[in-house]
């Protein structure tokens, strides 16, 4: 599989997708830091914050009234997360 996507290394997970996203977010954030989360995330990457004690950084959605569908944030929007960050009570 590495080859097929030009890798080093690949991996497989045998627990579907969920445990994959907190495995991939553990991976990219290490445990610590912030992540750029869409507000219509996935509930196993809300769950992968908590296990992983990333903070995220919540962006909105863009709505896309032709296709009725929600779509990637604009990137100008990256700079400015949602005022309510945090997910859990801290210092």
């Amino acid at each position: 599989m590495a080859d097929a996507v030009g890798a080093e290394q690949a991996f497989f997970s045998t627990c579907g997708s969920s445990l994959s996203v907190k495995a991939a977010m553990l991976a990219v954030a290490g445990g610590q830091g912030d992540l750029l989360i869409s507000r219509d995330a996935h509930k196993s990457v809300v769950a992968g914050l908590a296990f992983s004690g990333v903070q995220p950084q919540w962006i909105r959605p863009r709505y896309d009234a032709r296709l009725h569908w929600r779509t990637r944030p604009r990137r100008n929007r990256w700079n400015r997360p949602s005022r309510n960050t945090r997910t859990r009570p801290g210092p």
